[in-house]
C-alpha cells in the first residue's frame, strides 16, 4: 500500500495500518515458534523411549500461543502449555493418581516435566527419566536465541505484508 503523507491524520492512518500489519505478523510468528517449542518436546520428552504407559502427547498438543495483547505501541503474545487440553485419569495414571494429591495432575504437568520434579509414587531414584529434567522450554528459548529464527519469522511475515525489512 502507498500513502501520500500530507498532514499528520495521513501520517495517524498509515501509522494505524502498520500498527495492523504488526499485529498480523506476530499473530503469525507466533504460530511459527509454537511449532519450535512442539520440536523441542519431541526432541527432549518424547525421544525416550515409552516404558509402561500409553503416550497421550497431550503436553505438545497443548502448547500455544494465546491472543494478542495490545498495549498501545507495544504487542505481546504469550507462549505456553494450554493445560485444558492436557487429559487427566487418575484411575489409569494418566496425569493424575488415586493415590497422590491432587488427582488431576494436568497443570502441574509441564513444570514436572520440564523440571524434572516427579514425585516418588514410582520410584525415588534420581536416574529414572521421569525425575530427570526435560527442558523443551529452556531449549527452544536457547534455539531462538542462537537462531534468531523468530526474527526471521517476524521478517519474512511482515515482507510478504508488504512491510520491507531488509
Amino acid at each position: 500500500m502507498f500513502f501520500d503523507i500530507r498532514s499528520t491524520a495521513d501520517l495517524q492512518k498509515m501509522m494505524k495500518y502498520v500498527k495492523e500489519i504488526a499485529k498480523e505478523s506476530l499473530v503469525d510468528t507466533s504460530k511459527e515458534v509454537v511449532d519450535i517449542v512442539k520440536e523441542e518436546i519431541d526432541k527432549a520428552v518424547y525421544s525416550i523411549p515409552e516404558g509402561e504407559y500409553a503416550r497421550t502427547y497431550d503436553l505438545r498438543e497443548s502448547m500455544e500461543s494465546f491472543p494478542l495483547k495490545d498495549n498501545g505501541d507495544e504487542f505481546e503474545i504469550d507462549i505456553m502449555h494450554n493445560t485444558t487440553k492436557i487429559r487427566s485419569i487418575p484411575e489409569d495414571f494418566i496425569h493424575g493418581s488415586l493415590y497422590w494429591s491432587p488427582r488431576n495432575y494436568s497443570k502441574f504437568l509441564a513444570r514436572t516435566v520440564h523440571d524434572g520434579l516427579s514425585g516418588g509414587l514410582f520410584g525415588t531414584a534420581s536416574n529414572l527419566h521421569w525425575r530427570q529434567p526435560k527442558p523443551y522450554m529452556d531449549n527452544s528459548i536457547d534455539r531462538l536465541n542462537k537462531n534468531k529464527e523468530h526474527v526471521k519469522f517476524m521478517k519474512r511475515n511482515l515482507n510478504k505484508r508488504g512491510i520491507m525489512t531488509d
